[in-house]
């Protein structure tokens, strides 16, 4: 009787801990390579929600001034300067998971994720024959023969660069290098040649790794509009 009673005592503690877990209370959750659950739980917060009149007429006015201007200045009056870019969600999930992670685990400079933030650099493509550029260390060789992605040349960009917040500032930061955490990159005294940042690939191809500012984590998945079909695209 004791055993059973023990028995059904430990299932129901089974049953509780897997309730409060991050997967059933919190909706979603990970493991770092340490075996930590990092949890997040915005249930009670607002969510972000848009008129969509506001966001047709925002669209409009761009396509109307800035883009027009684009177009015409820059020779791209054919076939015309992107308007859109679509990344896939978990893409950005992983991004935004190292990200915070990385911060999290840093000993030197402890630091929240309200205080982590994401700055969109916007941004245009190089010509296509600099894509070989020694330089560049072949985060642009994924575009490479793909006749779509090769016609992001001169084309929008963005680039997604991690932000950590001192004295009231955002600066640029790689969390994966700690001398950037006191005064951002600019503040930093080492040189770097790459750091963990955010860019769209050419599609299918895979995403290079970052290694601790030594390699720039690319990401894949992403698409232009044009010269990606406008299929799907409401604005």
């Amino acid at each position: 009787m004791k055993t059973r009673k023990f028995t059904q005592a430990l299932l129901f503690t089974g049953v509780i801990a897997i309730m409060t877990s991050c997967s059933f209370l919190n909706g979603t959750g990970s493991v770092t390579t340490d075996g930590d659950a990092v949890c997040s739980n915005y249930i009670n917060s607002p969510k972000s929600i848009l008129p969509v009149k506001l966001i047709d007429s925002m669209v409009t006015r761009y396509e109307n001034n800035q883009l027009r201007h684009i177009n015409q200045r820059m020779g791209f009056l054919n076939k015309g300067d992107a308007k859109s870019i679509t990344f896939d969600l978990e893409t950005l999930k992983k991004f935004i998971y190292h990200l915070e992670n990385a911060a999290a685990k840093n000993p030197s400079y402890p630091t929240t994720s309200e205080k982590l933030g994401i700055r969109i650099y916007y941004a245009a493509y190089p010509e296509r024959q600099d894509w070989s550029l020694t330089e560049y260390e072949g985060a642009l060789n994924g575009f490479i023969g793909d006749p779509l992605s090769e016609d992001y040349e001169n084309r929008h960009a963005l680039i997604m660069v991690p932000t950590i917040e001192k004295a009231g500032v955002q600066m640029d930061f790689d969390p994966f290098v700690t001398s950037t955490y006191p005064n951002g990159i600019q503040g930093s005294s080492e040189t770097f040649q790459s750091i963990f940042a955010f860019m769209i690939n050419a599609p299918g191809q895979g995403s290079s790794q970052s290694n601790s500012g030594s390699g720039t984590n690319s990401q894949n998945h992403g698409q232009l509009y044009p010269p990606f079909s406008g299929t799907g695209v409401s604005f």
